[in-house]
């Protein structure tokens, strides 16, 4: 197989760039990126597929992608001091300040991306459920427990987030409600976490090639 094409870090210039500000951002923003495509990578790998295996990825992506958005945010805003006024920082500066679009990445965050222990979050989605229907609760397509599907709190946690875009204060503005069904939420909430992760990701990538460039790695 053919190494790809890259840059390297020898031990020569690691001497030299480890206690360098740049060095450190720019490997906090490689990890920003890292995170936010295997996410994706996960929703489209498995678009269509109604596996139980891709049903449980694809429900546990969309969590880790907001919530992974969430961080990469706050990441961005830590940078902005040193790196406010530098043009390859533009776009991600778009991304500083307070929005609607990040109170909802919020959300994802601290209620099912990687906080998995609120008992009252919880306890209110089931109060607030709505079932008037027999519905899927756990699927299993094998022997092993490795194999099952927890449908039911992928579900919940669906309808958690369809509530608060529509009792939020925080988010009032930010989807128009007007005819939308919960379905229409639910394509909705897919839709706004590709937009945003597309935006970080633009903006990433390019002020990531500008710290390669300035710290002059050798390339494979």
């Amino acid at each position: 197989m053919t190494e790809p094409n890259g840059i390297i870090l020898t031990p020569e210039k690691f001497d030299s760039v480890r206690s360098d500000p740049h060095f450190t951002t720019f490997v906090q923003v490689g990890r920003m990126l890292n995170a936010i495509q295997f996410a994706r990578a996960v929703l489209g790998e498995y678009k269509g597929d109604r596996t139980l295996l891709a049903r449980r990825l694809k429900g546990r992506a969309v969590y880790i992608l907001g919530g992974y958005l969430h961080e990469a945010v706050r990441l961005i805003e830590s940078l902005w001091s040193r790196y406010k006024l530098d043009p390859a920082f533009n776009e991600l500066h778009e991304l500083v300040g307070p929005s609607k679009e990040k109170n909802f990445l919020k959300v994802f965050r601290d209620n099912g991306a990687f906080h998995l222990d609120h008992f009252e979050t919880t306890k209110t989605s089931l109060d607030n459920l709505v079932l008037n229907e027999e519905t899927e609760l756990a699927l299993h397509d094998g022997e092993y427990i490795t194999n099952m599907y927890f449908a039911f709190a992928d579900m919940l946690d669906l309808n958690f987030l369809i509530d608060q875009l529509r009792s939020n204060p925080r988010l009032s503005g930010l989807v128009d409600l007007t005819g939308k069904s919960d379905d229409d939420l639910a394509d909705w909430i897919l839709t706004i976490l590709k937009d945003y992760s597309e935006k970080i990701l633009t903006g990433g990538i390019k002020f990531f090639n500008e710290l390669t460039y300035r710290l002059d790695f050798a390339k494979r």
